[in-house]
């Protein structure tokens, strides 16, 4: 190569700036990001979320069992 000095300089740049970027990663643990009230407003997200659907999946199958089981 002919910037093969040039070529090593600049991965050895960027292998100690990974070094760095590594070690930050590893200390961003669920626990340690995450605040004190944040798992129940998951929780009471998911439920707004995903309540109303199955609410209405399941009011769906019972109207469908209504009209063919009950009505033939």
């Amino acid at each position: 190569m002919i910037f093969r000095r040039k070529y090593e300089r600049a991965v050895e740049f960027q292998k100690e700036k990974m070094k760095g970027v590594e070690k930050a990663s590893e200390n961003t643990d669920i626990e340690n990001v995450m605040e004190k009230g944040d798992k129940m407003a998951m929780v009471i997200a998911a439920l707004i979320t995903i309540l109303p659907v199955c609410i209405l999946l399941l009011s769906i199958m019972a109207l469908l069992g209504y009209l063919f089981v009950v009505r033939p």
